[in-house]
């Protein structure tokens, strides 16, 4: 019997490392620290959130599945709007983020440049899921939330 419960633990602690290691893998989280990219899903929804400082851009979209999207729109949208450099970032076998992210969302964009195949990708996934953005910031010891037009802001920086 203590056989059989050793094994049964070893399998439950086995799990639960792959379902860790599997979460670190994210890109968002390897290209900008695990302490600047929150990512949670519920039943319900996913929420991402990026803080750089006291000020932090939260991007929401319901769903019980929907962390992969939400994780692949917010990349791009960093990289497209937020204009980050994070195009060269490799992962550890060798293949860039910026290109798995793309073959992920490429859809019907077409082009061979990955610039012009980013922007009609993030175009796309903001056209295809209700996507919900906030800005939350300190404010007298209380982190305030207010929406912003994340679909303006996407669509200024991909018409050129």
């Amino acid at each position: 019997m203590k056989r059989w419960l050793g094994l049964l633990l070893i399998a439950l602690l086995g799990a639960a490392l792959d379902a860790s290691a599997t979460a670190e893998e994210w890109p968002l989280k390897q290209v900008f620290g695990k302490t600047k990219i929150g990512m949670v899903q519920t039943s319900r929804h996913a929420v991402v959130e990026y803080c750089p400082d006291d000020t932090c851009k939260r991007f929401m979209l319901e769903g019980g599945q929907a962390l992969p999207a939400l994780h692949d729109f917010v990349f791009l949208y960093l990289a497209v709007v937020g204009n980050f450099d994070i195009e060269q970032i490799k992962a550890p076998n060798g293949e860039r983020y910026f290109i798995g992210v793309l073959k992920r969302q490429r859809g019907d964009c077409g082009g061979m440049e990955e610039a012009t195949v980013a922007r009609c990708a993030l175009a796309s996934m903001a056209g295809r899921y209700p996507i919900r953005g906030f800005i939350s910031k300190m404010d007298d010891g209380w982190r305030r939330s207010e929406p912003f037009d994340l679909k303006a802001e996407v669509k200024k920086a991909v018409t050129p």
